[in-house]
């Protein structure tokens, strides 16, 4: 399994760890909410198979996400470990598997098992690289106009994908909740920016033409 949470840990002894630490598999259909808004997070959830997303419903009925989740990706790392309880829905986009690894039975592994030092060290980067995402968010939503969210978005992706042409992993309703915008608003200024010359896309696969 490619996840960063794991990194280090040879994959053959991956599975005897699973079970050491008594991971539970969870399987999904589309839109199941694995944990809602408001509960105590008591796991560590890697996303094994489809995707997931955490999201908050407003008072408007409007969506806000917070982030995606893919295979490899993980959620819970920082909230299970305080008393803190979950910010948002994770909610399946599609039919998919989690494994659920109790933090209390992470604890419980001996203080010099070498495996329980990686993945703490694992999720000390992991949430670093975090608190990254978060900055670079604020910074999309800090720009003024939805031409400027749109554009530091995508600048984004190019930038980590290191083409001109990629996919993005949001539909369009998908894009609007991260960006905080209305989605015909945001159709409309894609739109105008394909007319202007600056980009180019179809569906969720977008060329930067600037």
């Amino acid at each position: 399994m490619n996840c960063k949470l794991f990194e280090g840990i040879n994959e053959t002894e991956l599975p005897r760890l699973l079970k050491k630490l008594s991971a539970t598999e969870i399987v999904c259909d589309k839109n199941t909410i694995v944990l809602h808004s408001g509960e105590k997070v008591k796991n560590i959830y890697v996303c094994i198979e489809g995707s997931f997303v955490l999201e908050n419903i407003n008072s408007d009925g409007s969506v806000n996400i917070i982030s995606t989740l893919s295979k490899g990706s993980h959620f819970g790392g920082a909230f299970a470990f305080t008393d803190a309880i979950s910010p948002a829905d994770l909610r399946a986009l599609s039919k998919g598997k989690l494994i659920a690894i109790s933090k209390d039975r992470l604890l419980l592994l001996d203080d010099g098992d070498t495996e329980k030092n990686k993945i703490f060290a694992n999720l000390i980067s992991i949430l670093a690289n975090k608190s990254t995402f978060l900055i670079t968010k604020i910074q999309h939503l800090s720009q003024r106009s939805i031409r400027g969210k749109i554009t530091s978005y995508l600048n984004e992706i190019s930038k980590q994908s290191g083409k001109r042409e990629f996919l993005i992993p949001l539909d369009r309703q998908g894009l609007a909740d991260y960006l905080c915008v209305d989605r015909s608003a945001l159709s409309k200024e894609l739109s105008k920016m394909r007319d202007d010359g600056l980009i180019d896309y179809r569906k969720n696969m977008f060329v930067i033409k600037y």
